[in-house]
């Protein structure tokens, strides 16, 4: 039976994309790879020599589309630390997205109950 086996990317539509291109380039260490002419789409990749673009992000979403549409997006991170700053970098900035890091597996754990942090 065929399977997935690793996310491709993920499409974003986004009210302010200035603003979410930021965040993903200048935060989070994403590097654009390549942009509509008139800046309607973004492409960001974590590692451009290895994939394309991780995220798309799009304009089209108005400011009245009522509550967010994306539940989670997981994102993988070196080590529990740089998870830890990230964390508490956006605890700093007044971010709401703080009470989304619940948890993080560690690399080598492969999912074990015993290395999860809730």
């Amino acid at each position: 039976m065929p399977r997935v086996s690793g996310l491709g990317h993920l499409g974003i539509f986004v009210r302010d994309i200035e603003r979410m291109t930021a965040f993903y380039r200048d935060f989070l260490g994403m590097q654009v790879t390549k942009q509509d002419p008139a800046g309607r789409m973004m492409f960001l990749s974590s590692d451009p020599e290895s994939v394309d673009h991780e995220i798309a992000l799009m304009t089209g979403r108005s400011e009245d589309d009522g509550p967010p549409l994306i539940q989670q997006i997981s994102l993988r991170v070196p080590s529990l630390n740089d998870l830890r700053t990230f964390h508490r970098n956006l605890k700093d900035q007044g971010s709401a997205a703080t009470s989304s890091i619940q948890r993080a597996i560690a690399p080598r754990c492969s999912g074990s109950p015993a290395c999860r942090r809730g």
